[in-house]
This record gives C-alpha cells, sequence and structure tokens, in this order.
C-alpha cells in the first residue's frame, strides 16, 4: 500500500493589527478584522476582491508544496507559520519563519514553497500563512 499525504495552506491573514489567531481547520482564507477604530482599505479599486485574491495566494501556495521526502519517510508531520509580502510582479519577498514546526525539514519546505511561487495577486501589506504537513494512510 503507498503512504499518502496531505500538506494544506490553511489560509492568510493580512497583518495590519490583527490579534485572532486561525483555528486548525480554517482553510479559506480569512479576511482582515478591525482593531478598534482602525479601519482596513484596498489599495486596489478594481478587480477581484481581497478575499478573492487571499484565496488565490493560498491555491498557489498550496500547489507549490511538496512534503520533503525524508520527513516522509521518517513519518515526521508538523505545522508551520510563514510571513511575506506579495511584490507587485506576482512573487514574494521578506519570507520569514513566524512560528516553527520543530522539524527544519517542513520549516524550510515551507519557506521554500512561499519563497518560488509566481503568479499571484497583489494584495498590499504583510501576509502569514500557516501550513500544516500531515501524513495519512499506510505505507
Amino acid at each position: 500500500m503507498t503512504r499518502r499525504f496531505r500538506v494544506f495552506a490553511l489560509g492568510l491573514l493580512p497583518i495590519l493589527g490583527v490579534t485572532g489567531k486561525l483555528r486548525a481547520d480554517e482553510v479559506a482564507a480569512t479576511a482582515p478584522r478591525e482593531q478598534s477604530a482602525r479601519v482596513i482599505v484596498d489599495a486596489i479599486a478594481h478587480g477581484p476582491s481581497v478575499d478573492t485574491r487571499l484565496e488565490e495566494i493560498r491555491r498557489k501556495i498550496q500547489e507549490n508544496l511538496s512534503y520533503p521526502p525524508l520527513a516522509r519517510w521518517r513519518d515526521v508531520s508538523g505545522a508551520t507559520v510563514i510571513e511575506f509580502e506579495v511584490t507587485d510582479e506576482g512573487g514574494t519577498r521578506d519570507v520569514r519563519l513566524a512560528k516553527s514546526s520543530g522539524m527544519l525539514l517542513l520549516d524550510d519546505a515551507a519557506e521554500h514553497a512561499v519563497a518560488t511561487v509566481t503568479g499571484l495577486p497583489v494584495v498590499h501589506g504583510r501576509l502569514s500563512i500557516p501550513i500544516r504537513f500531515e501524513l495519512t494512510g499506510g505505507r
């Protein structure tokens, strides 16, 4: 029997005064939350909504993720959080590990997926994405 695996890019949070946390079961992109009198205004007046663009970013990162073979072989799973910004050209910059999974293999794979993804819709500001690596099934 072949061992199956799942890699999840769980949702995006613009880091503009956001204090809430994503639950592990939240898969959709999360819209910005207001904090006191602060209002987040979309800098792009036309085209898809912020929620639609965040979901597209999540989907493209999900497609770019791969479970490290050595981690899969060793039965390693975990969750990490990566922060980044989207460039005007659709790439990413200032990619950094915000929360480690405790396993360097998984952290590196998550950072690599975010750093190398292309064709992203523009969303201004710093974003955070939780990524969970989970093994399912038998060998």
